[in-house]
């Protein structure tokens, strides 16, 4: 748990500094929606700590995607096919957001 925390915290601090218009906000995504994969199979969490975390690794995710669409990101074949968006896909936000950029 403690290296997941230090890992959020080390994101949060460079996502302040990070450039509007960097290029990897999708990718970033991509990896902390695979964050809510790891903590829904972590044994050695307490069902509250496993929803508390993939709450927030989603919401996280869905932060990095609003962010690499305001960047210009545009790619709804990799939203809706990639595995490492799989944990996001029912989510109400991320079917919003592909909805939205197939208009």
């Amino acid at each position: 748990m403690q290296d997941r925390e230090e890992v959020a915290k080390a994101i949060g601090e460079w996502l302040k500094v990070a450039p509007a218009n960097w290029p990897h906000f999708a990718r970033l995504a991509g990896v902390l929606a695979q964050g809510v994969t790891q903590v829904q199979s972590d044994e050695n969490l307490t069902d509250s700590q496993r929803k508390s975390l993939t709450a927030a690794y989603g919401d996280q995710a869905m932060s990095m995607l609003h962010r690499a669409v305001a960047a210009g990101y545009k790619d709804v074949d990799q939203l809706k096919n990639d595995v490492s968006f799989r944990p996001l896909r029912e989510r109400s936000d991320f079917q919003e957001l592909v909805a939205k950029l197939q208009k």
